[in-house]
């Protein structure tokens, strides 16, 4: 339950950091995004990577799952960052 609590929790702060991090730490999206990925890619190599099956690699399903999961984190990053600009512009 606590975890549960911890990501869903994560998942509504995200859109804050990321302006947060774009608008008064002036950083890039796609910065940020490479940031994100390389911080998790270390964990990956040395805790999953082992453990997994070379012969998967040789899926297409799964490169377009990773396809997907990446195009779906820079939408994530450009929707905070036009979302909040809308926002502003339309404003009377």
């Amino acid at each position: 339950m606590l975890v549960a609590l911890g990501a869903h929790t994560g998942w509504g702060a995200y859109p804050v950091f990321v302006r947060y991090l774009q608008t008064v730490s002036h950083l890039p999206s796609m910065s940020l995004l490479t940031a994100g990925y390389l911080l998790v890619l270390p964990v990956l190599a040395v805790v999953v990577l082992p453990r997994v099956d070379r012969s998967i690699l040789r899926l297409r399903l799964l490169w377009l799952f990773a396809v997907i999961v990446v195009v779906r984190g820079i939408t994530n990053l450009l929707a905070a960052r036009y979302s909040w600009r809308s926002m502003c512009s339309s404003s009377p």
